[in-house]
């Protein structure tokens, strides 16, 4: 769904989770809306993948996110406690993704595909 037709109602739900949730905001990707760090660029379900990755340790996940605040990182996981389906249907999404079907479907990567670490399962 592009940013021009999102309707309405959703637009302000997400109007409603920002401002619940300071420093979140929404954007459109391949896999849909979703929760965004504002500035980043980056996924809420990013930081959440990295955060369970770590063990859920914080000050690991600082280190691996040196560049954002404290403030930005407990947005994002303050976003993840708020709305945990939204969280999980992302990661399950990225899941999916092993390189194996990504050199299926994309067959002119399969060169970049063999580098690509492994990701540990999320629970």
């Amino acid at each position: 769904m592009s940013g021009m037709h999102t309707s309405r109602s959703v637009r302000f739900a997400e109007a409603l989770r920002r401002r619940r949730i300071p420093g979140v905001v929404f954007g459109d990707s391949p896999s849909g809306r979703e929760a965004l760090l504002v500035g980043t660029g980056l996924g809420v379900h990013e930081i959440v993948r990295t955060y369970r990755d770590v063990d859920e340790n914080w000050s690991r996940l600082q280190t691996a996110y040196h560049w954002l605040s404290e403030q930005q990182l407990r947005a994002a996981l303050a976003y993840a406690a708020a709305y945990p389906d939204d969280i999980e249907r992302l990661l399950k999404l990225d899941e999916a993704w092993t390189p194996e079907r990504v050199r299926a479907e994309y067959p002119f990567t399969h060169r970049c595909v063999e580098v690509l670490p492994r990701r540990r399962p999320v629970a």
